[in-house]
């Protein structure tokens, strides 16, 4: 655990002294739709809540994400809320998320319905500071193998 709070504090804490632009480096929300090899779909919203530019352009980001299996015969929906992190040069970033999924068995009537998941994602996104496209690809926990497009804006 010691170690998982040294990683946060040093990636996202000591950044936030990088000069700070005053203009929006990236559009602040993006809606994006990711598939992966364990629950199917997922559509997601972002919300970045602070960016800062010095040497690597650092975000970061708050996520909703929710969804459902397709087809590992899982049978469930999810929700999570995590926090993100980017960070890079030009268009070309290291992200990486961590947080809690809550899924919902909806075709088992047992008392374990529901279960509460850790998820902790490493990869690659591409998005350029003020243009609306995004792509992200990567490997994690639950997900195993992901990738997916969005759409930035305001």
């Amino acid at each position: 655990m010691k170690w998982i709070l040294t990683i946060i504090a040093f990636v996202t804490i000591i950044p936030l002294n990088a000069q700070n632009n005053s203009a929006a480096l990236f559009k602040r929300n993006n809606i994006s739709l990711t598939g992966n090899l364990l629950y199917g779909a997922t559509l997601n919203y972002e919300r970045i809540i602070s960016e800062h530019q010095g040497k690597f352009y650092n975000s970061n980001i708050l996520r909703i994400a929710g969804g459902m299996e397709l087809g590992t015969g899982f049978d469930a929906v999810y929700m999570a809320l995590l926090y993100q992190h980017f960070y890079g040069k030009k268009a070309n970033h290291l992200e990486w998320v961590i947080g809690p999924t809550i899924a919902f068995k909806y075709r088992s009537f047992s008392a374990n319905n529901l279960l509460i998941l850790p998820v902790v994602n490493i990869g690659y996104r591409y998005q350029k500071p003020g243009k609306n496209f995004l792509f992200r690809t990567g490997i994690g926990f639950p997900q195993i193998v992901y990738a997916g497009l969005g759409v930035s804006f305001g």
